[in-house]
């Protein structure tokens, strides 16, 4: 429970950060209990989702959203987002606190299956504990670095440069970064 109100606070903080008007159809990518979709949904009637997830956190999701009274717009997906196809078509995806838990070349290989999956004009949502080029803070995200080192194998914290790097391989536009909080950051990459 304490775990879903921060994902809340954090989901009306991205709202307010990220205009999503203009958006459709939102792929929550690695979804979770749909603590996103769900804020996305109630905020914006004219998106409709797509959650994106392992089997047994699906089956957590479908609870969330039917009590939410938004399941008749949400699809449910199950899958790995590092093994299975992404669908398309998605005018707008995010990844909420996803990158943190993948190496390098796995981010690299995600953030390309994004690409592909969105339309053009797509925006890419990458929220997660964000550092600084050189590692000199935000504080509680490199003690979660450390957290990922000895609890993963091969999940880290990552740098804006970093980041910026995977989504211009790509092909996104160049990508921005927001703060949401002391220690996290929102980044947007388009596809052009």
């Amino acid at each position: 429970l304490g775990m879903r109100n921060i994902a809340h606070m954090s989901a009306q903080r991205l709202l307010g950060a990220v205009d999503l008007s203009g958006f459709k159809h939102l792929l929550d990518l690695g979804g979770g209990p749909g603590t996103y979709a769900i804020a996305c949904l109630n905020a914006h009637p004219q998106i409709r989702a797509t959650l994106f997830d392992h089997a047994n956190v699906v089956d957590i999701a479908r609870e969330q959203v039917e009590a939410a009274g938004v399941s008749d717009r949400v699809t449910f997906v199950v899958g790995d987002a590092l093994k299975d196809d992404l669908g398309d078509g998605y005018d707008v995806i995010l990844m909420s606190n996803l990158i943190h838990a993948f190496d390098e070349n796995e981010n690299r290989r995600v953030v390309g299956k994004c690409f592909d999956a969105l339309a053009s004009g797509g925006r890419l949502i990458i929220k997660d504990f964000l550092v600084e080029n050189d590692r000199s803070g935000p504080p509680f995200a490199l003690l979660f670095a450390l957290h990922m080192f000895v609890h993963t194998q091969g999940g880290d914290t990552y740098t804006f440069a970093q980041v910026e790097e995977w989504t211009s391989a790509a092909g996104f536009s160049e990508g921005r970064a927001l703060p949401l909080t002391p220690h996290t950051h929102v980044w947007l990459a388009d596809k052009p």
